[in-house]
């Protein structure tokens, strides 16, 4: 299957990031957009920027949406409490070098393409913000790619409900209460609305 495209899984490291924690994380959010897409997909949202037959391919890209930090050292990843200003730079680099690494990727299937450059729109653009005050390129409102605002959603609940080095993970109803408040901020109200009936689904998929 695409998703265990060697060239993509070859830049997984534990030197990197400790006992696989991104690859874990790579693979629900994988999960809770496949179940976000599927929400536009039956309320006819966003027709004119994707096709349903893509979902599939979409969700797979999505799991590679942190390859950046390969560059972000151990130390600074596994940090308990609240970052200095010089790590939360380092970090949020992540961003434009996921698409920096995914850019440089060669492959022999021309079938992989397509693939790929999903994978790259996701990892530079998944930090963006709805109100522009993300980044690394401050994208606005639906300058933002769809993947990348869905991306955004899944990515914050997972983050919200896992347990880290540096803190407990929150629950369900917390996660949902922080990422719905933020709708028409951080994240495409539109979306949020979508969120917030698929909440029961991103809970079951949570304890998979």
């Amino acid at each position: 299957m695409i998703r265990d495209e060697p060239a993509l899984l070859s830049f997984y490291s534990k030197e990197s990031v400790d006992d696989f924690e991104w690859l874990i994380h790579g693979r629900r959010v994988r999960r809770y957009v496949r179940s976000l897409f599927e929400g536009i997909s039956l309320q006819g949202l966003y027709e004119d920027q994707f096709v349903s037959s893509d979902i599939e391919m979409i969700a797979d890209a999505a799991q590679f949406h942190d390859i950046g930090k390969i560059n972000v050292l151990p130390h600074i990843l596994n940090h308990k409490g609240a970052l200095p200003a010089d790590y939360l730079d380092a970090i949020k680099q992540h961003s434009a070098d996921g698409e920096t690494i995914l850019s440089g990727i060669t492959h022999d299937a021309p079938h992989l393409e397509t693939y790929i450059d999903m994978a790259i729109k996701i990892a530079s653009t998944h930090h963006e913000r709805w109100d522009g005050l993300g980044y690394p390129r401050g994208l606005s409102g639906a300058q933002i790619p769809l993947v990348g605002r869905v991306v955004a959603i899944a990515d914050i609940y997972d983050g919200l409900v896992s347990s880290r080095s540096y803190k407990e993970g929150w629950s369900h109803l917390d996660a949902c209460k922080e990422i719905i408040g933020q709708a028409g901020t951080r994240y495409d109200p539109k979306l949020i609305e979508i969120f917030k009936q698929r909440a029961d689904h991103f809970l079951e998929l949570s304890r998979i």
